[in-house]
């Protein structure tokens, strides 16, 4: 279906695909269908060693963000980091998985380190995660400039009533 929705379209545009874990049994079939879209990259969750990044990216020819969202993939974030494309930051995930609220400060050392991974790395600023609050415009234009102040050049978001807003926090 995506397929033939990409082949529709007047223009090409980005699109970069969310696959499956890679501890997952949809996970190959997933690769294997992601190599045979015109897409501009995968979306790797639950990224938690450079070699499922590297694994991934061979098998579809794609360059792949790894979504870090455990204490695992913090840990190894400096070579998940040289292994990926960019790094994005799962951050409801990964304060569920070492058990802390899924507040700023908590989460600072996290966002602070993948920020430095990516910088090492010599790729692009991360993407911070999401902010479940999908009405609340005033928050995630905040959530977004505080993620700036961190490093982050970007966003991940859950509705398109995110966007304006999101936008908003990422301006000079």
């Amino acid at each position: 279906a995506l397929g033939e929705a990409l082949a529709g379209l007047d223009a090409p545009v980005p699109v970069l695909v969310r696959v499956n874990a890679a501890d997952t049994r949809w996970h190959g079939d997933d690769l294997a269908a992601c190599a045979t879209l015109p897409l501009s990259g995968i979306v790797l969750p639950k990224a938690e060693t450079a070699e499922a990044v590297r694994d991934a990216g061979a098998r579809t020819g794609l360059p792949v963000v790894a979504l870090v969202e455990s204490a695992a993939g913090l840990a190894n974030a400096r070579e998940i980091a040289r292994a990926s494309h960019r790094l994005a930051f799962g951050s409801i995930d990964f304060a569920a998985d070492i058990g802390i609220a899924h507040e700023r400060g908590p989460l600072s050392h996290a966002r602070f380190e993948l920020a430095l991974a990516a910088r090492l790395a010599g790729q692009g600023a991360p993407i911070d995660g999401v902010t479940a609050d999908i009405r609340d415009a005033g928050l995630i234009t905040d959530d977004c400039h505080h993620a700036r102040t961190l490093g982050f050049g970007g966003k991940l978001l859950i509705h398109p009533a995110q966007i304006a807003p999101a936008r908003a926090g990422f301006l000079p």
